[in-house]
Formats: C-alpha cells, structure tokens, sequence
C-alpha cells in the first residue's frame, strides 16, 4: 500500500494552494472585467502532477499517485462558430442600417404624407401643387380669358420651385452621404491597420510565452467592429515557427 511522504504532502498542499490563489485572481479578474467592452472570460488550465514513473520492479500493491496539481496556462472561453455568424449577420445588420439611415434621410426631404400647402392635413405639398395645376388648367379649357393664363403660369411656377427646392436638398444629400462614405473608408483602413499591428504584437508575445490575452480582447473588438461595416472572413490557422512550436494567426478577407 503506497503512503505519502511528508514533503510530498506539502508540495502537494502548496500547489494546491498556488493554484488556488491562482484562479482567485482570474476569477477577480473576470468580475472586474465584466462591463469591459470586447472582454472575453478566462479560466484556468490545470494539469495534474505526477513525478517520475513506475519502478519495473515496484510492488503491485504500491501505487503510485499524483502530487499535487500545476497551472498550465490561463485560456479564454470564445467559441469560433458563435464568432462567425456574429460577424456574418453583424454585416447584415450593418447593410440594413445604413439603408435605412439614408432612406430616412431621402424620406425626411420628401415628407408628402399628411401636409397640405398650408401646413395643414393633406395628400402632401407636391401632391397639392400638382392638382392645383391641374385645377387651373381645366379652368383655362373652360373660361380661356388673360386671368386664368395668368393663375395657370403661377401654379407652374410655384410647381417648378418646389421641384427645385427638393432637388437642391437631395442634391446636399448626395454630397454629404459621400463625404460620410469617405469617412467611413477611412476607418475601415484604420481599423485594418490596427488588426495588423494587433497580429504583430501578439506574435511577438507568443514567442516569448505570453498568451497576450488583452491583445487578443482588442483584436477581436476591432474585427467585431470591422464585421459591422463590410463582409469580412477571419480564418485562423496555427504557423509552423520551428522546434515543434506553434502560433496562431489570423487572416481577414474581404
């Protein structure tokens, strides 16, 4: 029957401990983080510890347990499927969103519903226009005198305007929407370059043994982000760096 030595049974309590106050800040960590935007929960990885091996000639009735347990490192808790149809409808959502913003901007120039000329409840003002034109064309066929000639004249021109008037507000439409299109190119290139300076300071600490946790919090905010604009594909895939060692990395197409 296998006894535990005395050092062994402390080592075993002192790990036990270490990793104990060990989860204790990753649990802290996790709470504090909570509202952060873009953080992803981490939980740690335990191995069990077990030291040397069997003796050939060891006692069947002497078996040989653990001692005790070892942090191996601290991982996230993302799932990648879920991260793709997030991004896939995020672009979705993004298209329709921008859709409708200009819609509602196109429909606030050319808000016909409910106003008359005079402000109040109607068909709308170009409705309006046009059947008063209408009105004194009839009037003209039916009484051809100079003042109905006139009355016509008037309502074309009153027409004309209204039709200039809403053509110079698309007009500015058109300009500013453009102007918001060049911005938000701009901050898709932005958001590009950052993604690459994110893959390079992970790699670099991933080569130096360092999960880089924060940066991978940051980098999938930024590609979120960027899912929210455009149609993108994030693929993963572990590179080779020698030694038996591998690093992951990503790519974003278009």
């Amino acid at each position: 029957m296998s006894t535990i030595g005395t050092f062994d049974g402390f080592t075993a309590a002192r790990l036990g401990i270490y990793a104990a106050q060990q989860g204790l800040s990753v649990t802290g960590n996790n709470i504090s983080n909570i509202n952060t935007t873009g953080y992803t929960r981490q939980v740690l990885d335990q191995i069990s510890l077990k030291t040397g091996a069997y003796d050939r000639y060891r006692s069947q009735f002497d078996n040989h347990i653990g001692t005790g347990t070892l942090v191996r490192n601290i991982n996230q808790i993302r799932d990648p499927y879920l991260d793709v149809r997030f991004r896939n409808t995020s672009a979705d959502v993004g298209y329709s969103d921008a859709m409708l913003d200009g819609l509602d901007k196109i429909a606030t120039i050319l808000d016909e519903v409910g106003r008359g000329k005079d402000g109040s409840l109607g068909d709308g003002m170009l409705y309006a226009q046009l059947r008063d034109l209408y009105d004194q064309l009839h009037e003209l066929q039916d009484n051809p005198v100079s003042g109905s000639d006139t009355l016509v004249r008037e309502s074309a021109n009153a027409l004309v305007s209204l039709f200039n008037t809403y053509a110079k507000k698309l007009e500015t439409l058109r300009q500013n929407t453009e102007k918001e299109l060049k911005q938000e190119v701009t901050d898709v290139n932005e958001i590009l370059r950052n993604i690459r300076e994110l893959n390079e300071d992970i790699r670099e600490a991933e080569l130096h043994g360092d999960g880089a946790l924060e940066l991978r919090d940051e980098r999938n905010r930024q590609i979120d982000e960027l899912s929210s604009k455009l149609p993108i594909s994030a693929v993963y895939t572990m590179e080779d760096i020698g030694g038996g060692r591998q690093i992951e990395k990503v790519s974003i197409y278009l």
